[in-house]
C-alpha cells in the first residue's frame, strides 16, 4: 500500500483536520497511531493499513496502545486499561470507529483477534469545533450522546468527549475482547423481550422494593450511567439474587438494573446481545461466592467476575457447576424457554 493511495499523504495533513475536530487528546494520539500504521511505517508492536480507499485498519494489544498514546507506564495495568477503553469509547461514541474481530492463525491454531477500523470519511464528516468555547463542548457532548438514538433515549449527557466511557476494554470485563459470543453460551431465546436493550436507563427506586418501607440500599443515582466496569459489590449482590440492607427486590427489579449493565457491556463491545444469560448467570455466581457462609469468597468480586468473563472462550464457564446451576437460575429470571434439543 502507498502513501498515494491515503486520503492523506502527509501525517500533517491528517493532524490539522484531527485538531480540527471533537477530539480528546487521547484520542487524537490513537488516530495518529492507526495513521502511521496505515502509511506503512506502524509503531513496535502495531499492525495495520487501509481498505476501500478510506478505511483505516490497526492491531495492537492494550499495553501497546496505551503506552502509545501516553498514558504513565506508573498506572496499575486497571487504571491504564480503562484510560484505553474511555479512548476507544469516545471515538465509538462519535461513529467513526470500530471493532471487528477475526479468525488469525497462530502455530497451526485457529485464534481469535480484534481490530480497530476507522472511516476517514466519518472523520471528516465530524463539525469543525473550538473545544476551547462552550459552543465546542456543546457540540462534542451532543456528538459524543445522541438524545434521539433509541438505545441512549431519557439518558443525561456524558459530560463530553473525555467523561467516563463504558466498561470497555477493562477487558471490558478486561483486556481487549471481542463483541462476538460465544455458541456455547448464547442461549437461543424465541422471545427477547424480557431483556430488551431499549427498556428505561433508570430504575425508579420504589420498583426495588417489593414491601414498602425504607431502604438503605437504592439503585438510584440521578443523572449517573451504569458502567460495568465500576460494579458496587452491593449490586453485585442484588442483581445475583439476594437482599441487601435485609430488603427483598423483586424480580422485575434486578432484571431492570441488570439490562442497565448489559446495555453498557453490549455498547462496550464485549458482549453480544446473546450474552444475556450467560453474563446474569456469572452476576449469580459470584453473588453466591459472596455469601457470608461462603468459603470461596473473591477478594474483589468484580475483579473476579472479570477474570471469569475474560477467560470463557479457553476456559468455558459451563465446565463450571456453581455456572451451570446459575444459568438456570438466570433463564428463569430472564424468562428464557428451553429449546427442545438444544
Amino acid at each position: 500500500m502507498t502513501q498515494t493511495e491515503l486520503p492523506f499523504q502527509r501525517r500533517d495533513e491528517f493532524d490539522q483536520e484531527l485538531y480540527l475536530r471533537p477530539l480528546s487528546t487521547n484520542a487524537r494520539r490513537f488516530l495518529q497511531v492507526m495513521f502511521r500504521a496505515a502509511n506503512g511505517t506502524p509503531d513496535k508492536g502495531c499492525e495495520g493499513g487501509i481498505v476501500r480507499g478510506t478505511q483505516f485498519w490497526l492491531i495492537a494489544e492494550q499495553d501497546v496502545i496505551a503506552d502509545l498514546i501516553g498514558i504513565s507506564p506508573g498506572l496499575k495495568k486497571d487504571s491504564r486499561t480503562k484510560a484505553v477503553r474511555r479512548t476507544i469509547e469516545e471515538l465509538e461514541s462519535l461513529r467513526i470507529l470500530k471493532r471487528r474481530t477475526f479468525v488469525d492463525e497462530e502455530d497451526g491454531r485457529n485464534v481469535q483477534k480484534l481490530m480497530y477500523v476507522l472511516s476517514v470519511v466519518a472523520l471528516i464528516d465530524l463539525p469543525e469545533v473550538d473545544m476551547k468555547t462552550t459552543r465546542g463542548r456543546a457540540v462534542a457532548a451532543l456528538l459524543a450522546d445522541d438524545p434521539f438514538d433509541d438505545e441512549t433515549e431519557n439518558q443525561p449527557l456524558s459530560g463530553g468527549l473525555s467523561g467516563p466511557v463504558s466498561g470497555g476494554l477493562s477487558g471490558g470485563l478486561s483486556g481487549p475482547v471481542s463483541a462476538s459470543h460465544d455458541p456455547v453460551l448464547s442461549c437461543s431465546c424465541p422471545d427477547p423481550a424480557p431483556i430488551q436493550i431499549t427498556s428505561s436507563p433508570r430504575v425508579p427506586v420504589m420498583t426495588t422494593i417489593q414491601e414498602g418501607g425504607d431502604f438503605e440500599f437504592d439503585f438510584q443515582e440521578e443523572g449517573a450511567r451504569r458502567r460495568f466496569d465500576e460494579i458496587p459489590p452491593e449490586h453485585i449482590r442484588a442483581i445475583g439474587g439476594f437482599s441487601p440492607g435485609g430488603k427483598t427486590l423483586s424480580d422485575a427489579a434486578r432484571r431492570e438494573v441488570f439490562c442497565e449493565y448489559f446495555r453498557d457491556c453490549i455498547a462496550a463491545g464485549f458482549a453480544a446481545r446473546s450474552d444475556a444469560v450467560p453474563l446474569l448467570a456469572l452476576f449469580r455466581m459470584t453473588a453466591q461466592r459472596m455469601s457470608p457462609e461462603s468459603t470461596r469468597k473473591p477478594k474483589h468480586p468484580q475483579n473476579f467476575m472479570r477474570a471469569y468473563w475474560r477467560n470463557r472462550h479457553t476456559k468455558p464457564l459451563e465446565k463450571n457447576e456453581d455456572f451451570r446451576s446459575a444459568m438456570a437460575w438466570a433463564k428463569r429470571l430472564l424468562g428464557v424457554k428451553e429449546v427442545v434439543g438444544s
